[in-house]
């Protein structure tokens, strides 16, 4: 019985001990009454103790850092003891919406809020951390902003202050130029920053104010301004770099600023003020170069705008003297001329400028860079050289640089058989030996008075195949043509008149000529000179109707060639019949082309020179003071490759230099000049009936290139030639 008991114990304190063991090893809980660690930390919030309370506002971030041995169960949040989240699973993070808390208590204090974070482990023990907070809801103020919107700054200092107010406080400012951050303020003071707007693109730019309160609520405010530190815009188009200004001109600078007024513009010219004013709209300038030295100089324009923005231009430009501008028109130049050359003289001959003339030309302008007096006079020339090699040259002494200024050049009058017609006519009852005269308009060459003629004709009587040729000539625009053609004999000055159209049976018959209308008359001559045996020619022209008379549709109606003597009557036959007259009349050295009937008396001019000719130089000995215009003819003795014209003032020069070619010359004229050999073939010494001086026949005659019988009624000249013989006025210009 004993042994049996003591067994029966020994195996129930086995069995108690094993399940004591098995017990341990499955509930570890049941004996876990250690609570888990905890430390809590607030994003923003660096260094927080839990008697300090810190400011939040709308929300708040807690990370939370909690340990235990047997695991964390759950973090739990709670404001004021109410629960308000809650995080099961690690990194444990809890984030909270405070933003419908009240910010401040009755007492307009903040209110404080107790803000604890429980950590519970599986166990059930808990761990708990509390820290105080304030809540602020309410965001910073920013007023009383000195920089209004679009106000203008320029330069490195512009102070702008504001203030930027909180009901706890603010705890700092940002302040940003086009979102970059210029300044920061910490320091609850006078806010103030300085806008360095140099650092800045000129036009509009931002300013940023940041204002940030103890709980992070910001502020902002925000303004435009414009940044100006450029000077006006200065634009002048009526000068250009290196201009040659030799005339006066008008300064019209355009000033502009895109942001500011403008407050002042002073134009200079070698640093003496021309003008200053305070209105940039529309200033207009006349600059005149004439009180300015010759040389080079610039311009200077100093615009200064309202923010004391300060823009200088200076253009430097050349002082020059313009003698001349030719203006040319269109077709001026024959086709045959291939080397058209302008050039100016001193009176002594030496060449001043030249230049060569392209077919585009419609103006050039003669300049020199030299000093040249307005009443300095000068000369004139013209060098057409065709593709044949022949040349003519014009030139015209005497100028200045006031008269004629301006010289334009006529337009081109060039009639062709191309544009008219030629015809056969049949004749009938001519004698072998008869001869017809038929011209009209341009034919008559030698007429000065015709030169603008654009219509004409001719005839020749052919008595051995018995037909008259006409053929007419014209421009391609001209519709005011011959309407009829007059042809005449010249021993009986029986005429016929040809009316146009002609019919394609019309025959010329003799028979048909008629001396109608024809009026026998005469003509004196008087001269303080005597005359004999000298040979004297007369022709006569006429237009039937004023029209024609406006076109120079004149018809050759009668002429005369003979030996005459002073004070000796001179017959001669006139048509009645026409409308308008003109007459060339020559006797001995004198020469005139008229407006009108021939006279009944002609007073020959008491004139009578001589000259010699060397070294390219013509010595004038004058009698008599009837005469205002001189011209000498210099012809290529040995050829007839040029013929050179020279127009002078003959009351004021007895010394007529020929002036020295360009270098850009190369021609058989240039080595006649530089040789000594040029020879003059006529003198010419002229008067006018409405011309009185050299100076008006410039301004009546040479500036427009002016017929002249449509300015004065008659000229008249006395003439020397090398041979005796006159081939009839000489030419003033020789553009054809």
């Amino acid at each position: 019985m004993t042994n049996y008991s003591s067994t029966f114990v020994f195996l129930l304190t086995i069995i108690l001990l094993t399940y004591s063991c098995d017990s341990e090893d499955t509930n570890p809980l049941e004996s876990d009454i250690t609570p888990p660690s905890i430390e809590i930390s607030f994003t923003g919030f660096p260094n927080t103790s839990e008697e300090t309370a810190i400011v939040v506002s709308q929300q708040l971030e807690i990370k939370i850092d909690a340990e235990d041995a047997n695991g964390i169960d759950k973090i739990e949040a709670f404001i004021d003891n109410q629960k308000i989240s809650e995080d099961t699973t690690p990194p444990f993070l809890i984030t909270i919406d405070i933003s419908g808390y009240s910010s401040k208590s009755l007492t307009g204090k903040f209110k404080d809020y107790t803000l604890k974070i429980s950590a519970t482990d599986k166990a059930g023990n808990v761990s708990s951390k509390e820290q105080l907070i304030n809540i602020d809801n309410e965001i910073p103020m920013i007023s009383e902003v000195s920089l209004q919107e679009e106000t203008i700054l320029s330069g490195n200092t512009n102070a702008i202050t504001f203030k930027a107010l909180d009901n706890e406080g603010i705890a700092r400012v940002n302040i940003y130029v086009n979102d970059n951050l210029i300044s920061e303020i910490t320091e609850e003071t006078e806010f103030e920053v300085n806008l360095d707007t140099s650092t800045l693109s000129d036009g509009e730019n931002k300013l940023k104010i940041e204002a940030i309160d103890l709980a992070e609520n910001k502020a902002f405010f925000e303004v435009n301004f414009i940044s100006d530190n450029s000077g006006p815009e200065i634009n002048l188009e009526s000068i250009t770099n290196e201009m040659i200004i030799d005339q006066s001109l008008t300064l019209n600078p355009e000033i502009t600023d895109l942001y500011s007024d403008i407050t002042s513009v002073e134009i200079k010219f070698n640093d003496e003020s021309l003008i200053v004013t305070d209105i940039s709209a529309e200033i207009n300038y006349k600059f005149d170069p004439e009180t300015f030295g010759v040389g080079e100089g610039a311009f200077t324009i100093i615009a200064i705008d309202t923010l004391g923005n300060t823009t200088t231009l200076e253009i430097p430009v050349n002082i020059y003297r313009r003698l001349i501008t030719i203006n040319i028109p269109e077709n001026r130049l024959n086709p045959a001329i291939i080397f058209p050359v302008v050039f100016i003289s001193r009176m002594d001959g030496s060449l001043v400028v030249s230049k060569e003339i392209l077919r585009d030309d419609r103006q050039i302008i003669l300049n020199t860079p030299e000093e040249f007096d307005a009443t300095t006079e000068f000369m004139l020339s013209f060098y057409l050289q065709d593709n044949g090699n022949a040349t003519g040259i014009s030139t015209h002494q005497n100028l200045t640089r006031n008269n004629p200024k301006i010289l334009n050049l006529a337009e081109p009058i060039r009639p062709s058989a191309e544009n008219g017609f030629s015809v056969q006519i049949p004749t009938v009852n001519f004698l072998s030996n008869d001869i017809l005269i038929g011209q009209g308009g341009k034919a008559q060459g030698s007429l000065r008075s015709l030169k603008d003629a654009e219509s004409g004709y001719t005839s020749f009587l052919n008595t051995t195949e018995n037909y008259l040729n006409l053929s007419t000539y014209t421009t391609p625009q001209n519709t005011n043509q011959f309407n009829s053609f007059y042809v005449y004999e010249p021993n009986s000055y029986q005429y016929l008149v040809i009316d146009k159209p002609i019919r394609e049976d019309y025959i010329l018959d003799k028979a048909n000529f008629s001396d109608t209308n024809l009026e026998s008359r005469e003509l004196v001559v008087n001269s303080t000179n005597t005359f004999s045996n000298t040979s004297s020619y007369l022709g006569v022209y006429g237009t039937m109707s004023q029209e024609e008379n406006d076109f120079s549709n004149y018809n050759q109606i009668y002429h005369f060639n003979r030996g005459s003597v002073v004070d000796s009557p001179m017959q001669y036959y006139l048509n009645n019949s026409f409308s308008s007259y003109i007459h060339t009349f020559r006797f001995g050295n004198y020469f005139t082309e008229r407006k009108g009937a021939p006279l009944s008396n002609y007073q020959i001019p008491n004139v009578t020179f001589d000259y010699t000719f060397s070294n390219n130089q013509i010595d004038l000995s004058v009698q008599g003071n009837d005469h205002v215009v001189g011209r000498a003819q210099c012809i290529d003795i040995d050829g007839s490759t040029f013929g050179w014209y020279v127009t002078f003032n003959s009351k004021d020069n007895d010394k007529i230099i020929i002036p020295e070619l360009p270098d850009s010359i190369i021609h058989p004229v240039a080595t006649a000049h530089t040789n000594g050999t040029l020879t003059v073939e006529k003198v010419e010494l002229i008067s006018y009936q409405s011309i009185l001086t050299y100076d008006d026949y410039i301004q009546k005659v040479i500036k427009n290139q002016t017929n002249i019988l449509k300015v004065s009624d008659w000229y008249q000249l006395i003439y020397s030639s090398r041979t005796g013989n006159f081939n009839g006025p000489s030419r003033s210009f020789t553009f054809q």
